[in-house]
């Protein structure tokens, strides 16, 4: 019985990871694959599993929500309190829609494992396929990535590209500003942020690249056009339309 169970979580493991990196319309993908009838994505578009671990390791579930944490201790309550609002405000879905009030137990509560992981894909109907779109991915270490392909031995790689002067300042006014303004941000910030380098090594067999101009400023059949090789690089065919 324990092994049947471990196989169907592994079956219904994503068939790709999204990797982002952040500013390359990740949340534009999230939401026009999610309209396909043959592929499930979690309700939270960041599962943040792999980047998590390795930043957080062995985090208790006290300091995950703790309010002298940092931002990503801000967004899970922030994801609690409005699940919470929700359910308040419409007490029925308790019923009518369990298996989401179960997935949110799951993911806010669940200590990072890769059976919890597993379990994040336990609603995905038979015959779907799963999929893992996050930014954060493009960011784990490179010491990382072995373990990710133990675990998704069969599991393919999506990466939106952006011209890099344009990605990186997108990206350096979304980490640096937010709700200041660039005379408030320092020489030494900006220095320290240009400064840095991330790094992410997978095989290029399993890496598929879109360029993010023709998701977002181009017309929208280059758009599609891209998007529907980059899915069907993940074996993924019958997107549906993009007013749908």
């Amino acid at each position: 019985m324990r092994n049947a169970n471990r196989q169907r979580h592994r079956s219904k493991l994503p068939a790709f990871l999204g990797l982002g990196p952040e500013k390359t319309a990740s949340s534009w993908l999230y939401g026009a694959l999610a309209k396909h009838p043959r592929l499930y994505l979690t309700p939270v578009k960041e599962i943040r599993y792999f980047y998590e671990r390795c930043v957080y390791p062995n985090e208790r579930l006290v300091d995950r929500l703790s309010s002298t944490g940092d931002w990503h201790s801000a967004e899970y309550r922030t994801y609690l309190v409005e699940r919470l609002n929700s359910l308040r405000s419409r007490p029925w879905t308790l019923l009518t829609d369990w298996r989401r009030t179960a997935w949110d137990a799951r993911f806010i509560l669940g200590h990072r494992t890769d059976k919890w992981y597993a379990s994040l894909f336990d609603d995905a109907k038979a015959g779907s396929l799963s999929c893992d779109i996050d930014p954060l991915y493009f960011s784990v270490p490179p010491d990382e990535v072995p373990r990710i392909r133990a675990l998704l031995p069969e599991s393919k790689a999506l990466i939106v590209l952006r011209e890099p002067v344009s990605w990186l300042w997108s990206f350096a006014r979304m980490s640096l500003l937010r709700s200041r303004t660039l005379e408030d941000v320092s020489h030494e910030e900006f220095e320290s942020f240009f400064g840095s380098e991330q790094e992410f090594v997978t095989p290029p067999d399993l890496m598929g690249i879109l360029d993010f101009r023709q998701l977002w400023l181009h017309s929208r059949c280059d758009a599609r056009k891209r998007l529907d090789e980059g899915a069907g690089m993940a074996g993924i065919s019958g997107l549906p339309a993009r007013n749908q």
